[in-house]
């Protein structure tokens, strides 16, 4: 059990750190104009490193990103290959779809969700209250 709970807390506090690391990036390189139009449509910055991940010690970063939906979003299924994405939601709530299962697990602001590596996910965003959601997927 204390294995588990060493790696729960190595979860929240790495991803906690990246999510402060990246708003400062944002705040620094887009322009507070074009965070208020997320309000209306899709928003989204992806940094993606697959093809060469940012190694952070012994941490391998595949992709970070933050993405505001709209009332219309919906992420079709897709693929993670072998890394581990974790979501967090900054906003709003929906549902996200694993292994194509039809049950989903609800999410909403303060909830972080954890894809293991392989796993196959799809997000469905609410459209009275679209999602607002950071993530960030990496190999330990």
């Amino acid at each position: 059990m204390s294995v588990f709970l060493t790696l729960v807390c190595f979860f929240y506090n790495f991803f906690f750190f990246a999510i402060i690391f990246f708003d400062i990036l944002i705040y620094l390189c887009y322009n507070k104009a074009m965070m208020n139009k997320a309000d209306q449509q899709d928003y989204l910055i992806d940094f993606q490193f697959i093809e060469q991940p940012k190694l952070i010690n012994d941490i391998r970063l595949y992709q970070i990103g933050k993405k505001f939906c709209n009332k219309n979003t919906y992420i079709p299924p897709h693929l993670h290959i072998n890394w581990f994405e974790l979501t967090v939601i900054l906003g709003g709530k929906g549902k996200i779809y694993t292994n194509g299962k039809t049950e989903y697990v609800e999410v909403s602001e303060g909830d972080i969700y954890l894809s293991f590596p392989a796993d196959i996910h799809e997000i469905d965003s609410d459209s009275e209250s679209p999602l607002k959601y950071s993530f960030l997927s990496f190999i330990l």
